[in-house]
Order: C-alpha cells, then sequence, then structure tokens
C-alpha cells in the first residue's frame, strides 16, 4: 500500500528528512514541480482554475489543508449561502426573476409560486438551467417555433406533445409525454395552451451553429460513427475560449473539479474528443440543425435540448435503496462500481490500438491496472506540510472492487474480445453496491439512471458525467457527491484520500448523508413536477404571440 510521504516531526534529523524527500523524487519518476506551480507561490490554490478544473502539481507554500477538504468547506458554505439568499416572498421571487432575465416572469407564475411553496420546495430562483435553454427561442417569432415543431414532427423517433384546454394531447406511444401528464395530474388545467416535442433516445438531438439555422428541419443521422466535428461544431462561435488540445490523455496532472459547469464544458475541453464514448463514436446519434424546441432527459453544453426530469427516476425499477443499504460503518471501506460496455459503440480496435478508451473503458483499465506500467498521481505533504504531487505506479487496486458485468453495443467478435479481455463473467445483483463506503457513477449512453438511487443510500457518491440534467442546481459538488472529471486522473488521490485518512472517512460520511438529504428533500417527485410546470410556464410564452407580456402585478413593473 502506498504510504502517503508525511513529515510531521520537525526534531526529525535532518539526514533522514533529505533521504525521505530524496525518495520522493525517486517515486515521481525523477519528477520537479514545474515553472506552474512556482508561480502559485503567489496565489492560492483554490483561485487557480482551467476549464473549471484546478491542477495541481503543488500547492502554494504554507497551505496545509488537502484540496478535497478545502472544496467541501467551501461547498458548504456555497450551500448556506444558496439557501440564505432563496426568496421567501413572491414579491422577492418576481424581483428576483427580473433580476437575472430582464423580463418579468411568465403568466402563470403566481400560481406556480404558491405550489412550490406549498410543496416545500428548495429550490425557488435557481431555475437557470430552464431559462438559458428557453432562451434561444426568444431570438425567433412564436411562429418560426411553432413550424419547426410542425415539420420536426415527422423526424425518425420524435413525439409530439400538446395541452389543449387544460388536457394532454400526445400519441399513445409517447410514453414520456404521457407519464408527464400523469406527473402534473390537476396542475395541467392550470398550463396554457402549446406543443412541444418529446425526444425517446437516451442521447439529445439539437446541435445548433446558428441562431436561425437552416429554412427546413433536416435531421442528420451520424450513429456509430465519430461525432465529436458535429458536437464541437457550435463552439466555433466561442473559439477564443477553446484551449489547446492536450498531447497526452492527462491533460491535467491532477486534477480536481472546482467549477463543474465549465469542467464538463465541451468548448473548454477539447481532450472529451478522445475520452468519452458519446463524443467518440455514439450509439444513436440523430440530430438537427434546426432550433427545433425538444425535450431531452440529458445533453452536453453544446446541445440546444430543453432538458426535463427523466421519469426514469421514480420508476418503480428505479427504486431507492433503502430496504437493503447498510449503515456506514457496517459497509466496506472502498470504492464500487459494476455495469456494461455501452457509453457508445465499441468498434474494431485499430492495429495500433491496445484498448478501447471511452470512459467505462478507461476506468476498468484504471482500476483494474490493465496497462503495464501506467503511473498513477497523488498527493504527499513535505517537510513544510506543503501538498506536492507524486506519481507512482503502485495503484492501491485494495481499495477497489470494479468489473464489467456484460457487453453491448458491438459486433459479435469485439463483445467477444471484450469479455476475454475484461474477464467478464456475467451480472451481480445491484444491491452489492449499497455494502460500499463509495459509489461511482459514470455516463452510459447518455444520464445514468442509477444516480438518484446511489444518493439515497448511505454511501458516497462519486460522479463522472458531462451530461446537463435538471437536479444539476439542486446538488452543490462536494457536498452531496464528489465530483470526478472525464480524465479521472484525480481519482486515486481521491479515493485514497476518502477511503484511509480519518479526514477523509469523517468528509466521505458527511457527503454520504448530506446526499441522501437532498435526495429526499429536492428529489422527490413533486420537485419533479415544480420543475416541469415551470418549464411549461416558460414555453407556452415563448411560442405564444403577445409574449412579452408576463406576470407584473407582484413586486412592481
Amino acid at each position: 500500500m502506498i504510504q502517503q510521504p508525511t513529515i510531521r516531526s520537525r526534531d526529525r534529523p535532518v539526514l533522514w528528512v533529505l533521504l525521505f524527500l530524496l525518495a520522493v523524487v525517486l517515486l515521481a519518476n525523477r519528477r520537479t514541480p514545474s515553472a506552474e506551480a512556482s508561480r502559485w507561490l503567489s496565489t492560492t490554490w483554490s483561485n487557480y482554475r482551467s476549464a473549471g478544473i484546478v491542477d495541481l502539481t503543488a500547492t502554494p507554500a504554507g497551505t496545509r489543508t488537502h484540496p478535497v477538504k478545502v472544496l467541501h468547506e467551501q461547498a458548504v458554505r456555497e450551500f448556506e449561502a444558496l439557501n440564505a439568499r432563496r426568496s421567501k416572498t413572491l414579491e422577492d421571487a418576481a424581483s428576483e426573476y427580473r433580476r437575472r432575465w430582464s423580463r418579468h416572469p411568465p403568466p402563470g407564475f403566481e400560481d406556480w409560486f404558491a405550489f412550490a411553496k406549498q410543496q416545500n420546495s428548495t429550490i425557488i430562483d435557481e431555475f437557470d438551467t430552464i431559462s438559458e435553454a428557453i432562451q434561444p427561442l426568444w431570438n425567433l417569432t412564436p411562429k418560426r417555433i411553432r413550424t419547426m415543431v410542425a415539420e420536426a414532427a415527422s423526424g425518425p423517433d420524435v413525439w409530439t406533445l400538446e395541452f389543449k384546454d387544460g388536457v394532454v394531447v400526445t400519441p399513445k406511444d409517447n410514453w414520456m409525454g404521457l407519464e408527464m401528464g400523469a406527473f402534473l395530474g390537476n396542475l395541467t388545467t392550470k398550463i396554457p395552451d402549446l406543443m412541444i416535442l418529446n425526444n425517446p433516445m437516451d442521447e439529445p438531438r439539437v446541435l445548433v451553429s446558428s441562431d436561425q439555422g437552416p429554412d427546413q428541419v433536416q435531421w442528420l443521422d451520424g450513429s456509430m460513427k465519430p461525432s465529436w466535428k458535429a458536437i464541437s461544431a457550435p463552439c466555433n462561435g466561442r473559439a477564443k475560449h477553446l484551449k489547446s488540445k492536450p498531447t497526452s490523455s492527462k491533460p491535467h496532472g491532477m486534477s480536481f473539479v472546482t467549477d463543474r459547469d465549465a469542467a464538463r464544458d465541451v468548448c473548454q475541453n477539447p481532450y472529451f474528443e478522445d475520452n468519452h464514448g458519446f463524443f467518440m463514436s455514439p450509439t444513436t446519434f440523430v440530430t438537427t440543425d434546426s432550433p427545433v424546441p425538444i425535450l431531452s432527459q440529458a445533453a452536453p453544453s453544446t446541445f440546444s435540448d430543453i432538458v426535463y426530469p427523466s421519469t426514469w427516476y421514480w420508476d418503480d425499477r428505479s427504486k431507492d435503496s433503502t430496504d437493503f443499504d447498510y449503515d456506514w460503518d457496517n459497509k466496506t471501506n472502498k470504492l464500487y462500481w459494476a455495469g456494461g460496455t455501452t457509453g457508445g459503440w465499441n468498434p474494431p480496435l485499430h492495429r495500433n490500438q491496445r484498448k478501447w478508451h471511452s470512459q467505462r473503458h478507461r476506468f476498468i483499465d484504471m482500476t483494474q491496472q490493465l496497462t503495464p506500467g501506467q503511473s498513477y498521481s497523488y498527493l504527499g505533504q513535505n517537510a513544510a506540510g506543503d501538498w506536492l504531487r507524486y506519481d507512482i505506479r503502485d495503484f492501491q487496486s485494495e481499495l477497489y472492487d470494479t468489473r464489467f458485468t456484460g457487453t453491448a453495443q458491438c459486433d459479435d467478435p469485439v463483445c467477444a474480445e471484450m469479455e476475454e479481455y475484461y474477464h467478464i463473467n456475467g451480472k451481480v445483483d445491484e444491491r452489492h453496491a449499497y455494502s460500499f463506503r463509495l459509489i461511482i457513477d459514470m455516463d452510459g449512453n447518455s444520464f445514468s439512471g442509477r444516480y438518484h438511487r446511489f444518493l439515497a443510500s448511505k454511501s458516497c457518491v462519486l460522479k463522472q458525467t458531462v451530461f446537463r440534467e435538471w437536479h444539476d442546481e439542486r446538488l452543490v459538488p462536494w457536498l452531496h457527491y464528489v465530483p470526478i472529471s472525464t480524465s479521472m486522473d484525480e481519482l486515486p488521490e481521491v479515493v485514497r484520500y476518502l477511503a484511509t485518512t480519518e479526514e477523509g472517512q469523517e468528509i466521505a460520511k458527511v457527503i454520504a448523508e448530506k446526499g441522501r438529504e437532498a435526495h429526499k428533500t429536492s428529489l422527490r417527485r413533486v420537485d419533479a413536477v415544480i420543475y416541469m410546470y415551470r418549464l411549461f410556464l416558460e414555453y407556452a410564452r415563448v411560442s405564444s404571440e403577445g409574449r412579452d407580456g408576463g406576470m407584473v402585478s407582484a413586486g412592481g413593473t
């Protein structure tokens, strides 16, 4: 097992100190702090960020606190501030809405607010995910919006969802629309007439590279093909924000997510192209370049789909873990993951390829040490107590229980090759996950339907994702869960700290408790209803004539 290279006693002989530091240098393959690390002497590590990720070669002199603890304490303060500034009255909520969006709240906002308050919603103001998705539609006329819906409705795997005189009207096979209507119940009578589209696929559908898009809605099928060019096309107008593509698969060295949105921003992280199955070769990829209003369950940053709560999270097949969970002290102190090879199409390996490289494959390669000679990054304290990065080939595999349970999205010869390479022996009982203190949840083809169940457990959840979802503003990274970058370079150190140090175990237990609390208070079925209710009020306004009006009775004009 790797020992944390810490020197705590000041009266230890200088010679032993020097020998110990020399050993650290040798273990790190003679790496020395970069010039970048030297610049840290005049700043604080928490303010040094790149694409939402703090990149650590060394912390500034005088920094004695582990980065995970710093980020956790910062998250606690952020959550306290969020609760303190939440609007308490209709007037406050309307005023805050106008401050954020420079327009009045939509018609029906009074009733929405009353319902949200009645249901003890923990969120009143933070619905920016909705507003940001609706905002581009303000560049189109209501007539153009309605025309696009009609044109796109004949496309592949698209369903219409209509609210007409307080009743949901949708094709019988649109199980998503029918479930949304069932969620809303009597609230459908409070939603103005509208028509929008449902996307039944896991993958999102709308990639817009200009405000207006083409004159006619067209659908392009790029399934099982390289997708990065199309997915990154909307970044062209943001070229000044793009980073140069790194030459290795470890773009951050030692990375910790400090800004969730920036860390998963396609335009700021071009290394995604080679590290995530959805950006490499999605199994299903049927998209349009028109700004069509379509409801999808999840989407990366460059997509213009309107994200809504996936009803899968409340399906009977997705019931929470309360019936078979374990108390923290009775859980195994390891990180657990088990799942299939989903996440993208798995093609045959080219002659020069040694392995598959999407997010799940890289994770298994790392945690099972399937790449000979691979080095892993950790942090250790020097004699002064400063945290330094060092690299070593020992992975601490005893802290992990991970496996593939089956193959998918591959031709038979490739599936057979993966079964042999990864020693796949079949499925395991999903309830086994709850016997571990640390559980990681990763993207598959799109969002992971297990996420809410994991949060409901008494385990600490680590989360890797590039997809935006409806619940993002309700969950604070490092308080309700531990965010893991798509590179996963920081994973060995995060797990070492959370599993083997007293301080880390205390933080992991708190995060487990806070995540469970958030599931009980902010991820309820009624919270999804509150979200849908507000979403449809916003969309009904932007797609209707006379949309420049709104609620003006509360909080002035």
